[in-house]
């Protein structure tokens, strides 16, 4: 449609990272019930997907205009929820994390976070000496691939979060907060909730917390989080080849960029941001994390690069075609 725009990207749907094209609708806001996010489509890459693109991922999209999308940061106390600047968002966060000795903090990280938003955690954690992080979260149920595109792992960063260091047990974490020790909880992403650990156990660890961080109604601090199409960064997918997404709307309300959020709690803890550009940031983790050395946001390109030691498996022949390519 001629006044749709188009931005490139990465498919968040499953860790294969298929290239896509981003159309949104900014010139005609009355469409599609004012929703701006028009579709997505395949773009092409020979390593990763071709021209190919699977429902799952061509529909991965609804969240971004979700009319219960959190769009302002909120403290909840005893009587209820009340809005808050991000300033005093941010200084509650850092206050909490001084306030906790590290062994009594405890952070469930999340694979659906970028690269960027990944080491700026990280720099938050060394900075005070936080070991208790986690972010492989057990689903309710395994997915399955499709034996051509579609990975069973539906995130899109598994690869980097382990490159990154971040993967620690994240059962042994819950079972520490249902034991008393952990204190202060900083969740990403999770619905711990709908997770696969019993729900009972589950609200009995979230019942022992005193301060939880989070996205959802049984946090103190809620914090809204820009979606990857608001933003720019990048993914690693599963063979670890390392791909840019980048920015192709405003984010909704007042939320920010992850790596942004976690620069400022950083500042407000006494560190020092990488800098105000995810590029900033990128840089910091080339530095920082050997598989990731040499790498520029320029040398990625529009088709991405090879972590360190990775190999390319390339594109599996699609099911229609593998008779006659077998014959």
């Amino acid at each position: 449609m001629w006044y749709l725009d188009t931005t490139k990207s990465i498919c968040t749907g499953c860790a294969r990272g298929c290239n896509v094209d981003v159309h949104v609708n900014r010139r005609r806001p009355h469409h599609a019930e004012g929703r701006r996010v028009a579709r997505l489509k395949p773009r092409f890459n020979a390593e990763v997907n071709a021209w190919w693109l699977c429902d799952i991922g061509r529909y991965h999209f609804d969240f971004v205009d979700a009319a219960t999308r959190l769009t302002a940061p909120v403290r909840r106390n005893p009587g209820g929820p009340a809005d808050v600047t991000w300033d005093e968002a941010v200084a509650g966060v850092a206050d909490a994390l001084r306030r906790y000795p590290p062994e009594q903090v405890a952070v469930l990280a999340s694979p659906q976070m970028a690269n960027e938003d990944l080491i700026a955690l990280r720099r938050v954690l060394e900075t005070r000496g936080i070991r208790e992080v986690a972010f492989d979260v057990p689903p309710t149920a395994l997915a399955k691939d499709d034996d051509f595109l579609l990975r069973a792992d539906r995130t899109p960063n598994r690869r980097g979060a382990t490159l990154i260091g971040l993967g620690g047990d994240a059962g042994g974490l819950m079972a520490a907060a249902r034991s008393g020790r952990i204190k202060c909880l900083w969740v990403f992403h999770h619905d711990l909730l709908a997770a696969g650990w019993p729900a009972a156990e589950v609200s009995r660890a979230l019942g022992r917390i005193e301060t939880v961080i989070f996205t959802s109604e049984r946090a103190h601090w809620v914090l809204p989080a820009a979606a990857w199409v608001e933003r720019e960064g990048t993914f690693t997918n599963f063979e670890g080849r390392v791909q840019r997404f980048r920015t192709a709307l405003e984010p909704l309300g007042q939320a920010l960029p992850e790596w942004e959020l976690l620069g400022r709690v950083l500042v407000g803890l006494g560190g020092t941001a990488a800098g105000r550009r995810a590029e900033h940031w990128f840089r910091e983790l080339t530095g920082a994390v050997d598989a990731f050395a040499g790498m520029s946001y320029q040398s990625l390109g529009d088709l991405g690069r090879l972590v360190a030691g990775a190999t390319a498996s390339g594109l599996p022949t699609p099911p229609g075609q593998r008779a006659s390519a077998h014959a």
